[in-house]
Protein backbone atom coordinates (compact mmCIF):
# COMPACT_ATOMS: atom_id res chain seq x y z
CA UNK A 1 0.00 0.00 0.00
CA UNK A 2 1.44 3.38 -1.03
CA UNK A 3 1.90 6.01 1.71
CA UNK A 4 -0.35 9.04 1.92
CA UNK A 5 0.94 12.25 0.47
CA UNK A 6 1.04 15.31 2.78
CA UNK A 7 -1.94 16.80 0.90
CA UNK A 8 -3.99 13.65 1.36
CA UNK A 9 -3.00 13.45 5.01
CA UNK A 10 -4.12 17.06 5.59
CA UNK A 11 -7.42 16.46 3.76
CA UNK A 12 -8.20 13.40 5.86
CA UNK A 13 -7.38 15.22 9.13
CA UNK A 14 -8.53 18.84 8.73
CA UNK A 15 -7.21 21.37 11.21
CA UNK A 16 -9.72 22.39 13.90
CA UNK A 17 -11.43 25.71 13.39
CA UNK A 18 -10.36 28.42 15.81
CA UNK A 19 -12.23 31.54 16.89
CA UNK A 20 -13.33 34.09 14.34
CA UNK A 21 -10.39 36.40 13.49
CA UNK A 22 -12.19 39.59 14.40
CA UNK A 23 -10.46 42.77 13.31
CA UNK A 24 -9.68 45.22 16.11
CA UNK A 25 -9.20 48.91 15.50
CA UNK A 26 -7.74 50.82 18.45
CA UNK A 27 -9.04 54.37 18.80
CA UNK A 28 -6.55 57.01 17.70
CA UNK A 29 -7.28 60.30 19.50
CA UNK A 30 -4.95 62.34 17.28
CA UNK A 31 -3.82 62.16 13.68
CA UNK A 32 -1.15 64.03 11.73
CA UNK A 33 -1.65 66.35 8.80
CA UNK A 34 0.28 63.90 6.64
CA UNK A 35 -2.29 61.19 7.37
CA UNK A 36 -5.07 63.47 6.19
CA UNK A 37 -3.20 64.39 3.02
CA UNK A 38 -2.47 60.73 2.27
CA UNK A 39 -6.12 59.75 2.66
CA UNK A 40 -7.22 62.65 0.49
CA UNK A 41 -4.85 61.53 -2.27
CA UNK A 42 -6.05 57.92 -2.01
CA UNK A 43 -9.67 59.08 -2.32
CA UNK A 44 -8.84 61.20 -5.37
CA UNK A 45 -10.90 64.18 -4.20
CA UNK A 46 -9.83 67.64 -5.46
CA UNK A 47 -9.07 70.22 -2.77
CA UNK A 48 -11.71 72.66 -4.03
CA UNK A 49 -14.42 70.01 -3.94
CA UNK A 50 -13.38 68.88 -0.47
CA UNK A 51 -13.42 72.46 0.83
CA UNK A 52 -16.95 73.02 -0.41
CA UNK A 53 -18.23 69.69 0.95
CA UNK A 54 -16.61 70.19 4.37
CA UNK A 55 -17.88 73.73 4.86
CA UNK A 56 -21.32 72.79 3.61
CA UNK A 57 -21.45 69.87 6.02
CA UNK A 58 -20.59 72.16 8.95
CA UNK A 59 -23.26 74.60 7.80
CA UNK A 60 -25.84 71.80 7.70
CA UNK A 61 -24.98 70.67 11.21
CA UNK A 62 -25.19 74.25 12.45
CA UNK A 63 -28.57 74.73 10.72
CA UNK A 64 -29.99 71.62 12.35
CA UNK A 65 -28.67 72.77 15.72
CA UNK A 66 -30.43 76.12 15.37
CA UNK A 67 -33.65 74.52 14.17
CA UNK A 68 -34.06 71.97 16.94
CA UNK A 69 -37.19 73.84 18.05
CA UNK A 70 -38.79 72.98 14.69
CA UNK A 71 -38.43 69.19 14.41
CA UNK A 72 -41.43 68.85 12.11
CA UNK A 73 -40.23 71.39 9.55
CA UNK A 74 -40.13 69.50 6.19
CA UNK A 75 -37.51 71.92 4.94
CA UNK A 76 -34.89 70.13 7.01
CA UNK A 77 -35.67 66.58 5.87
CA UNK A 78 -32.98 66.49 3.21
CA UNK A 79 -30.48 68.28 5.46
CA UNK A 80 -31.11 65.87 8.33
CA UNK A 81 -30.40 62.86 6.11
CA UNK A 82 -27.12 64.41 5.03
CA UNK A 83 -26.22 65.15 8.63
CA UNK A 84 -26.86 61.52 9.60
CA UNK A 85 -24.47 60.42 6.83
CA UNK A 86 -21.85 62.88 8.06
CA UNK A 87 -22.24 61.67 11.64
CA UNK A 88 -21.82 58.06 10.53
CA UNK A 89 -18.63 58.96 8.66
CA UNK A 90 -17.28 60.88 11.68
CA UNK A 91 -17.96 57.97 14.04
CA UNK A 92 -16.25 55.50 11.74
CA UNK A 93 -13.31 57.85 11.17
CA UNK A 94 -12.53 58.22 14.87
CA UNK A 95 -13.12 54.54 15.66
CA UNK A 96 -16.28 55.27 17.66
CA UNK A 97 -14.11 57.00 20.23
CA UNK A 98 -16.61 59.08 22.21
CA UNK A 99 -13.94 60.89 24.22
CA UNK A 100 -14.49 64.42 22.96
CA UNK A 101 -12.15 67.38 23.31
CA UNK A 102 -13.54 70.88 23.39
CA UNK A 103 -11.55 74.02 24.31
CA UNK A 104 -14.38 76.32 25.35
CA UNK A 105 -14.34 75.56 29.09
CA UNK A 106 -10.58 75.94 29.41
CA UNK A 107 -10.67 79.00 27.16
CA UNK A 108 -12.93 80.99 29.47
CA UNK A 109 -10.79 80.04 32.46
CA UNK A 110 -7.73 81.39 30.67
CA UNK A 111 -9.54 84.65 29.89
CA UNK A 112 -10.31 85.10 33.58
CA UNK A 113 -6.84 84.00 34.71
CA UNK A 114 -5.02 86.56 32.54
CA UNK A 115 -7.45 89.38 33.32
CA UNK A 116 -8.62 89.86 29.73
CA UNK A 117 -11.90 91.55 28.86
CA UNK A 118 -14.58 88.87 28.86
CA UNK A 119 -16.99 90.85 26.66
CA UNK A 120 -14.49 91.56 23.88
CA UNK A 121 -11.51 89.20 23.83
CA UNK A 122 -13.39 86.45 25.63
CA UNK A 123 -16.50 86.43 23.42
CA UNK A 124 -14.47 86.63 20.22
CA UNK A 125 -12.13 83.86 21.37
CA UNK A 126 -15.16 81.69 22.09
CA UNK A 127 -16.55 82.26 18.60
CA UNK A 128 -13.12 81.55 17.10
CA UNK A 129 -13.16 78.23 18.93
CA UNK A 130 -16.41 77.42 17.12
CA UNK A 131 -14.84 78.33 13.77
CA UNK A 132 -12.00 75.99 14.69
CA UNK A 133 -14.28 73.05 13.84
CA UNK A 134 -14.25 74.19 10.23
CA UNK A 135 -10.58 73.22 10.15
CA UNK A 136 -8.75 70.00 10.85
CA UNK A 137 -7.18 71.36 14.07
CA UNK A 138 -9.56 69.63 16.57
CA UNK A 139 -8.32 66.24 15.39
CA UNK A 140 -4.66 67.25 15.49
CA UNK A 141 -4.29 69.31 18.64
CA UNK A 142 -4.96 68.98 22.36
CA UNK A 143 -7.58 70.96 24.25
CA UNK A 144 -5.06 73.32 25.80
CA UNK A 145 -3.37 74.00 22.46
CA UNK A 146 -6.67 74.95 20.85
CA UNK A 147 -7.67 77.15 23.79
CA UNK A 148 -4.37 79.05 23.81
CA UNK A 149 -4.41 79.50 20.03
CA UNK A 150 -7.96 80.90 20.03
CA UNK A 151 -7.15 83.20 22.93
CA UNK A 152 -4.02 84.58 21.26
CA UNK A 153 -5.72 85.12 17.91
CA UNK A 154 -8.57 86.99 19.59
CA UNK A 155 -6.08 89.13 21.51
CA UNK A 156 -4.30 89.96 18.25
CA UNK A 157 -7.59 91.08 16.70
CA UNK A 158 -8.14 93.50 19.60
CA UNK A 159 -4.46 94.59 19.63
CA UNK A 160 -4.08 93.39 23.23
CA UNK A 161 -0.61 93.06 24.77
CA UNK A 162 0.50 89.43 24.46
CA UNK A 163 3.41 89.52 26.90
CA UNK A 164 1.42 87.81 29.65
CA UNK A 165 1.02 84.64 27.59
CA UNK A 166 4.40 84.57 25.86
CA UNK A 167 7.30 82.26 26.63
CA UNK A 168 9.62 85.22 27.01
CA UNK A 169 7.66 86.37 30.07
CA UNK A 170 7.79 83.03 31.77
CA UNK A 171 4.72 81.29 30.38
CA UNK A 172 5.43 77.59 30.68
CA UNK A 173 4.10 75.77 27.61
CA UNK A 174 5.57 72.54 28.93
CA UNK A 175 3.29 72.72 31.94
CA UNK A 176 0.34 72.69 29.57
CA UNK A 177 1.83 69.81 27.54
CA UNK A 178 2.02 71.93 24.39
CA UNK A 179 4.56 73.96 22.45
CA UNK A 180 4.82 77.24 20.61
CA UNK A 181 5.03 75.32 17.32
CA UNK A 182 1.66 73.64 17.90
CA UNK A 183 -0.02 76.92 18.84
CA UNK A 184 1.38 78.65 15.76
CA UNK A 185 0.21 75.75 13.59
CA UNK A 186 -3.31 76.04 14.99
CA UNK A 187 -3.42 79.81 14.50
CA UNK A 188 -2.19 79.39 10.93
CA UNK A 189 -4.96 76.87 10.23
CA UNK A 190 -7.48 79.43 11.47
CA UNK A 191 -5.91 82.27 9.50
CA UNK A 192 -6.04 80.19 6.33
CA UNK A 193 -9.73 79.63 6.96
CA UNK A 194 -10.35 83.34 7.50
CA UNK A 195 -8.38 84.43 4.43
CA UNK A 196 -9.84 81.86 2.01
CA UNK A 197 -13.36 81.28 3.38
CA UNK A 198 -14.03 84.35 5.50
CA UNK A 199 -17.76 84.57 4.72
CA UNK A 200 -18.34 80.95 5.76
CA UNK A 201 -17.22 81.61 9.34
CA UNK A 202 -18.62 83.34 12.41
CA UNK A 203 -15.82 85.82 13.08
CA UNK A 204 -14.56 86.41 9.53
CA UNK A 205 -17.29 88.78 8.25
CA UNK A 206 -16.75 91.10 11.22
CA UNK A 207 -13.23 92.05 10.10
CA UNK A 208 -11.67 93.17 6.87
CA UNK A 209 -9.58 90.66 4.97
CA UNK A 210 -6.52 92.85 5.41
CA UNK A 211 -6.71 92.42 9.19
CA UNK A 212 -6.25 88.68 8.94
CA UNK A 213 -3.53 89.04 6.32
CA UNK A 214 -1.53 91.37 8.57
CA UNK A 215 -1.83 88.97 11.51
CA UNK A 216 -0.78 86.09 9.30
CA UNK A 217 2.29 87.97 8.15
CA UNK A 218 3.37 88.54 11.76
CA UNK A 219 2.77 84.90 12.66
CA UNK A 220 4.78 83.76 9.62
CA UNK A 221 7.61 86.10 10.57
CA UNK A 222 7.74 84.64 14.07
CA UNK A 223 7.75 81.11 12.66
CA UNK A 224 10.61 81.96 10.30
CA UNK A 225 12.67 83.64 13.01
CA UNK A 226 12.25 80.74 15.45
CA UNK A 227 12.41 78.02 12.74
CA UNK A 228 9.00 76.70 13.73
CA UNK A 229 7.52 73.97 11.51
CA UNK A 230 4.35 74.57 9.56
CA UNK A 231 3.13 71.16 10.70
CA UNK A 232 4.49 69.47 13.79
CA UNK A 233 5.90 65.94 13.31
CA UNK A 234 5.77 66.19 9.51
CA UNK A 235 8.20 66.21 6.61
CA UNK A 236 7.82 66.98 2.94
CA UNK A 237 7.96 63.97 0.64
CA UNK A 238 8.86 63.88 -3.05
CA UNK A 239 5.42 64.84 -4.30
CA UNK A 240 5.37 68.00 -2.15
CA UNK A 241 2.91 66.80 0.48
CA UNK A 242 3.66 66.58 4.21
CA UNK A 243 4.61 63.34 5.92
CA UNK A 244 5.53 62.33 9.48
CA UNK A 245 8.99 62.64 10.94
CA UNK A 246 10.82 65.90 10.32
CA UNK A 247 10.57 69.67 10.48
CA UNK A 248 10.52 72.42 7.88
CA UNK A 249 9.98 76.14 8.20
CA UNK A 250 6.68 77.88 7.89
CA UNK A 251 6.19 78.96 4.31
CA UNK A 252 8.63 76.43 2.87
CA UNK A 253 5.81 74.60 1.10
CA UNK A 254 2.63 75.67 -0.56
CA UNK A 255 -0.12 76.42 1.92
CA UNK A 256 -2.31 73.31 2.15
CA UNK A 257 -5.99 73.34 2.87
CA UNK A 258 -7.45 72.05 6.10
CA UNK A 259 -9.51 69.00 5.25
CA UNK A 260 -11.71 66.45 6.87
CA UNK A 261 -10.91 62.72 6.98
CA UNK A 262 -11.89 60.74 3.94
CA UNK A 263 -11.96 57.06 3.11
CA UNK A 264 -9.24 54.93 4.72
CA UNK A 265 -6.02 54.31 2.90
CA UNK A 266 -5.52 51.26 0.74
CA UNK A 267 -5.16 48.12 2.79
CA UNK A 268 -7.36 49.28 5.64
CA UNK A 269 -10.51 47.46 6.63
CA UNK A 270 -13.58 48.64 4.73
CA UNK A 271 -16.36 49.28 7.21
CA UNK A 272 -19.81 47.97 6.52
CA UNK A 273 -18.68 44.91 4.58
CA UNK A 274 -20.18 42.29 6.85
CA UNK A 275 -18.75 38.81 6.64
CA UNK A 276 -15.51 39.92 5.05
CA UNK A 277 -12.33 39.23 7.02
CA UNK A 278 -14.28 38.72 10.23
CA UNK A 279 -15.94 41.28 12.45
CA UNK A 280 -14.78 44.89 12.86
CA UNK A 281 -14.69 46.00 16.49
CA UNK A 282 -13.39 49.17 18.10
CA UNK A 283 -11.47 49.34 21.37
CA UNK A 284 -10.24 52.22 23.48
CA UNK A 285 -7.69 50.18 25.46
CA UNK A 286 -4.58 49.34 23.37
CA UNK A 287 -3.35 46.79 25.94
CA UNK A 288 -6.58 44.83 25.78
CA UNK A 289 -6.41 44.79 21.99
CA UNK A 290 -2.80 43.55 22.10
CA UNK A 291 -3.63 40.70 24.49
CA UNK A 292 -6.64 39.62 22.45
CA UNK A 293 -4.66 39.62 19.22
CA UNK A 294 -1.95 37.46 20.78
CA UNK A 295 -4.58 35.04 22.08
CA UNK A 296 -6.31 34.67 18.73
CA UNK A 297 -3.08 34.59 16.73
CA UNK A 298 -2.05 31.12 17.86
CA UNK A 299 -5.16 29.60 16.33
CA UNK A 300 -4.26 30.93 12.90
CA UNK A 301 -0.51 30.34 12.87
CA UNK A 302 0.15 27.47 10.46
CA UNK A 303 2.07 24.62 12.05
CA UNK A 304 3.85 22.23 9.75
CA UNK A 305 5.32 18.93 10.80
CA UNK A 306 7.60 16.70 8.81
CA UNK A 307 7.77 12.99 9.29
CA UNK A 308 9.26 10.02 7.49
CA UNK A 309 7.47 6.71 7.26
CA UNK A 310 9.23 3.54 6.36
CA UNK A 311 7.38 0.58 4.95
CA UNK A 312 8.80 -2.92 4.91
CA UNK A 313 7.45 -5.13 2.16
CA UNK A 314 7.53 -8.85 2.83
Amino acid sequence: MAPFTPEEQQASNPAPQGPDPSIIQVAKPYIFESTVQRRLRSAGIPEQREDAARLQGVAWIDSVRKALQLPDDPGFDNISRNVVSLERMMLESNGFDFRSRYPQKMLMKLVKSYGLDRNTVGVTAYRISLDLYRTFAPLKQTTQTMALACLELSARLFLVDLTSISEEKGFDYGRWATSRAEIVETMTDLLELYTHHRNATLVGPEYALDVFIQIRIKVNQEASQQSLPRYTNCIEVDNGSPSEGAVHNNGAIATPTSISPQSPARGAVALGEKGRDGTVRFMLDPERARVEKDTVKRYFTPEEKEWVEEYVYV
